[in-house]
C-alpha cells in the first residue's frame, strides 16, 4: 500500500534561510525511492536562484529556479545533499537523508566581500583527455572543493576530448543508437560543471553532424575563432565568450584551433570538408579588443605549446593562454610577453589551476599549479557512478578475446605490420600502408580483445583500394618521409622498402622489393590498401580513383584476428629502412669517432640514446640524464665522421615536437621503480641513461621482474636523492609509477632537447667512444 509521509518542519531561531522539504515515499522501506522538493531562501525569505544541489548515490544534481524552488525524484535513504552556489556558504555543508520526518534545513550566508578592492579568479583547466574518463570523479570533487573556497571558479577544456577510448569513440555501437559517439565524455563534462571548451582537431574525428550533436548536448559553450563553417552543416561556433565574476568583472576568453601546413587541423580531410581554417596566431590579432575591453583576457588554445609562445610574442595583451594539443605538462609555467602559458598534460591525469588576483579591475598576480588527480582523495560519487555504468557497458561489448600474442607486439614497426597484414589478407590487395599517427598504443600483449583494437585504431577510417604503379607508390613514400622531418612514417605489408638519403638525411629515392628481395616490376600495376586518412590527406601521384571498401581498418583487424588459429608473433618484424647513398655538404657542429646508431631501441642501450642522455646530464647539470627509448627513430645511423646539425632530427623523434626536459629530484629507490615500471610496460629497455647503469632481470618466462641500478659501479643508494632530467612529454608516465608526492619537480627547461644536444655537441666538438659503452642490459 502506498502512502505519503510528510517531513516535519523545524524552525531555526537564527538569521537563516529555510529549506522546507517534502519527502514522498513509496512504501515504508528506507531503500525505497523518494521524491524531495523544497525551496531555498535568503534571510528575508526571498528565493535564491541558481543553487546547485549535489545528490550522492548516483542521483546527480538539481538547481533552484527563479523562486528558489527545486525538486528531485528517485532518491533513497543515505543520499547526501550538498548545496553549492558561488558567493554563498551553507551550514551545515551537507545533510544525509537517514530517516523519515527529519529536518532538511540549511543556513545560507553570502560570503563577505573583500573591501581591499581585490578579486580572486580561479581558472581550472584540462586538455587532450582523448576519451579518458577514469579521473572525472576526482576532477568533479576537486572543482566542488575549490568552488566552496573561492567565489569565481571557472572550469575550461582546451580541446581534444575525443579519440582514444573505445567507450567514448564507439558509444553508438555500445548504446545501439547512431550518432552517439563522444556522448559519455560530454555527459561527464556537463556533470563536472565545465564552463567553456575550445574545439580541438580530434573533435572532428566523428564528423560534423556528430560534432553538432555533441555541441547541442553540452551545457557549456564550445568556441573557436579561426573556424569558418558558413558553407557546411556544422553550426558556426562563437569565436569567444565573455564570463563575469560575482562582482561584475569581465573575463574575455578566445578559442583557437591548430591548423597544419595542409590548411586543416590534424584530422581526416573529409571530416572538415567545406570548412575554412585561418592561422590561429593571425586570427588572434583580430580579437585584441578582448584584451583592451575586459578585465582579464584569456586564450583557450588548441594550437600547441610552441604556437602558444609565438602567439604571446606576436599578439600582446592577453593575460593567460590555456593550451592543448602538444600534451605539455607545465609544472612551473613561464610568462611570455605578459602572458602566462599553461597546459595540463593529457589523458585526464592533471587538473591545472591558475589563481589570478585582480585589484581595482586589473591583474596584479598569477599563480599556477598542476593538481595530480590520482592523488586527490575525494571522489564525486554521482560522477563516479556514471563512470562505473559506462565502464560496465564497455566491458560487456569490448572484453571479447580475438587472438593471443605469443610475445609482446611492440612499437610502430610491429604494430604497423600487424595492421597492414590484416588489410592485405582480408581484402586481397598486394600491398597496404599504415601511418604512424594512426597507431595509438605502444604495445599489445597476451590476449587481444575488441577493446584493444579500438584503442589501437580509434578513428573509424575506411579501407581505400587503389591501383598504383611502383613510381606512384614511391611518390607516396616520399611525401610521407619528407612531411615527417625525414623519418619513416608508413608501415607496410606485402613489400619492403628503403628510403635512400644523402648524408644530411634528405630524400634521394626509394627502393621497393618483395619479401624475397626482388625489385618490383616497374611496368606492373599493383593493388594497394590505404586507410582513408592517408588516401585523402597525403599528396602523391595516382591516376586511378580510390574505391572505399566500406569497412573500417579497425573492423578489418578484428576479423583478421578472429581467424588466427595460432598465437600471433611479430617479434622483430621490420619492413622499412633508410640508407645513405649520396654525400653533400652540411653545417658541421662536431665529429664522432663511432657511429651514432639507434638500432632496436628497446633491446639495449645504444650510442644515440647514450649521447642524448649525456647531453641532458651535462647541459642541465643533473645527476642522471634520461631519454625515452620510444622517442628514438629505430634503425637510424650517423656514421663516424662529421656530425651535421641537419641530421640530428633523423635520430630523435621527439625533436619534431619541440619537447623540453623536466628536471626533478627523486630517491634512488623511486628512480629504480620508475625505470622498472617503464621497462615492464614496453617489455624491454624503455630508458637510455647517463650517470648510471642498470640491469633488467628476466625470469624463466622472459618477463622482466626486477632491476639493479649502479652509480659509478656501486649499487645505487636507495635513500639518497638524485636529480634527474627527462623528456617533459614522457615525464608524467615515469612519475605515475611512484606517485607525484614522491617526486619533487624543480623546473622544465626553456631549451628544447634538440637545442640541448646542439649546445652539447658544439661545446665538446668531438664525440668519443664513451657513448658506445653498454649502460643497460637485460639479464
Amino acid at each position: 500500500m502506498n502512502k505519503i509521509l510528510k517531513i516535519k518542519n523545524k524552525r531555526l531561531i537564527i538569521l537563516s534561510i529555510l529549506m522546507v522539504g517534502i519527502l514522498s515515499l513509496v512504501g515504508c522501506n528506507d531503500a525505497q525511492q523518494a521524491t524531495l522538493s523544497g525551496q531555498i531562501t535568503d534571510v528575508r525569505g526571498n528565493g535564491i536562484t541558481g543553487v546547485k544541489l549535489n545528490f550522492t548515490n548516483a542521483n546527480g544534481t538539481a538547481t533552484t529556479n527563479d523562486s528558489g524552488k527545486w525538486v528531485k525524484s528517485n532518491l533513497t535513504s543515505g543520499t547526501i545533499i550538498t548545496p553549492i552556489k558561488k558567493g554563498w556558504t551553507f551550514a551545515p555543508e551537507s545533510i544525509e537523508v537517514t530517516k523519515l520526518g527529519q529536518d532538511l534545513d540549511f543556513i545560507g550566508t553570502p560570503k563577505p566581500k573583500d573591501d581591499s578592492g581585490k578579486t580572486k579568479v580561479v581558472i581550472l583547466h584540462f586538455n587532450d583527455a582523448h576519451g579518458k574518463i577514469a579521473n572525472f570523479g576526482k576532477l568533479a570533487a576537486e572543482v566542488d572543493k575549490l568552488e566552496k573556497k573561492y567565489d569565481n571558479v571557472f572550469l575550461m577544456s582546451a580541446g581534444d576530448m575525443f579519440s582514444g577510448n573505445p567507450l567514448v569513440d564507439q558509444y553508438d555501437m555500445i548504446s545501439g543508437e547512431k550518432g552517439r559517439k563522444g556522448y559519455p565524455m560530454i555527459s561527464l563534462m556537463n556533470q563536472a560543471g565545465v564552463d567553456l571548451m575550445s574545439i580541438g582537431n580530434h573533435e572532428f574525428d566523428y564528423g560534423q553532424a556528430t560534432l553538432n550533436r555533441r555541441m547541442k548536448q553540452a551545457n557549456f559553450p564550445i568556441i573557436s575563432a579561426n573556424i569558418d563553417a558558413s558553407n557546411t552543416i556544422l553550426k558556426q561556433p562563437n569565436p569567444y565568450k565573455i564570463l563575469k565574476t560575482d562582482n561584475g568583472l569581465t573575463i574575455g576568453v578566445l578559442g583557437l584551433i591548430q591548423v597544419d601546413e595542409t590548411g586543416i587541423p590534424a584530422t581526416h580531410p573529409k571530416k572538415v570538408a567545406g570548412i575554412d581554417f585561418i592561422s590561429g596566431v593571425t586570427k588572434a590579432k583580430d580579437y585584441q579588443f578582448l584584451a583592451q575591453n575586459t578585465n582579464l583576457a584569456i586564450v583557450l588554445s588548441h594550437l600547441g605549446y610552441g604556437k602558444d609562445k609565438r602567439l604571446a610574442q606576436e599578439v600582446a595583451g592577453f593575460d593567460l593562454i590555456v593550451g592543448g594539443h602538444t600534451h605539455t605538462k607545465t609544472s612551473k609555467p613561464q610568462e611570455t610577453n605578459g602572458a602566462l602559458i599553461v597546459q595540463a598534460g593529457d589523458d585526464g591525469q592533471y587538473l591545472g589551476k591558475v589563481l589570478i588576483t585582480l585589484k581595482d579591475g586589473k591583474v596584479i598576480n598569477k599563480e599556477a599549479e598542476l593538481i595530480t588527480l590520482s592523488q586527490v582523495s575525494e571522489t564525486d560519487s554521482a560522477v563516479q557512478a556514471k563512470i562505473n555504468h559506462y565502464n560496465k557497458e564497455k566491458k560487456e561489448l569490448f572484453s571479447k578475446k580475438l587472438a593471443t600474442a605469443e610475445s609482446s607486439i611492440d612499437g610502430k614497426n610491429e604494430l604497423g605490420s600487424l595492421m597492414t597484414d590484416a588489410i592485405t589478407k582480408m581484402h586481397g590487395v598486394d600491398f597496404a600502408f599504415q601511418n604512424d599517427g594512426g597507431i595509438r598504443v605502444d604495445s599489445l600483449t597476451g590476449d587481444i580483445t575488441v577493446g584493444d583494437v579500438y584503442e589501437l585504431d580509434p578513428f573509424g577510417n575506411k579501407v581505400i583500394k587503389l591501383e598504383m604503379t611502383p613510381q606512384e607508390i614511391k611518390s607516396l613514400i616520399r611525401y610521407s618521409f619528407e612531411s615527417h622531418s625525414g623519418s619513416i612514417d608508413l608501415r607496410v605489408s606485402g613489400l619492403k622498402y628503403t628510403v635512400n638519403t644523402n648524408n644530411l638525411g634528405e630524400f634521394v629515392g626509394v627502393t621497393l622489393r618483395d619479401y624475397s628481395g626482388n625489385l618490383l616490376n616497374e611496368s606492373k600495376t599493383y593493388t594497394v590498401g590505404l586507410n582513408g586518412y592517408i588516401a585523402n590527406s597525403y599528396k602523391f601521384k595516382h591516376d586511378t580513383i580510390g574505391k572505399s571498401l566500406g569497412v573500417t581498418t579497425a573492423n578489418t583487424l578484428i576479423e583478421y584476428l578472429k581467424r588466427q588459429t595460432d598465437q600471433i608473433n611479430y617479434n622483430g618484424v621490420i619492413r622499412t629502412a633508410t640508407k645513405v647513398t649520396k654525400k653533400v655538404e652540411g653545417t658541421t657542429i662536431a665529429s664522432t669517432d663511432v657511429a651514432i646508431t639507434t638500432g632496436d631501441p628497446i633491446v639495449s642501450s645504444n650510442t644515440a640514446g647514450n649521447l642524448m642522455a649525456d647531453a641532458i646530464k651535462e647541459v642541465t647539470g643533473v645527476d642522471i640524464g634520461m631519454y625515452p627509448s620510444d622517442q628514438l627513430v629505430a634503425h637510424k645511423e650517423i656514421k663516424a665522421g662529421p656530425i651535421y646539425k641537419e641530421t640530428l632530427s633523423s635520430l630523435y623523434g621527439s625533436f619534431k615536437y619541440n619537447n623540453k626536459v623536466t628536471i626533478a629530484k627523486v630517491t634512488g629507490a623511486n628512480l629504480e621503480k620508475m625505470l622498472l615500471a617503464q621497462a615492464q610496460y614496453v617489455t624491454g629497455v624503455a630508458t637510455q641513461v647517463s650517470g648510471l647503469t642498470y640491469d633488467l632481470i628476466e625470469n624463466s618466462k622472459g618477463t622482466i621482474t626486477d632491476i639493479k641500478a649502479y652509480v659509478n659501479g656501486e649499487p645505487i643508494k636507495v635513500d639518497k636523492e638524485y636529480t634527474m632530467g627527462l623528456n617533459n612529454y614522457k615525464f608524467g608516465y615515469y612519475q605515475k609509477a611512484v606517485g607525484a608526492e614522491n617526486v619533487t619537480v624543480i623546473k622544465t627547461t626553456e631549451q628544447t632537447e634538440e637545442e640541448i644536444l646542439i649546445d652539447y655537441l658544439t661545446a665538446i666538438k668531438e664525440v668519443g667512444s664513451k657513448i658506445a659503452e653498454v649502460r643497460v642490459e637485460i639479464r
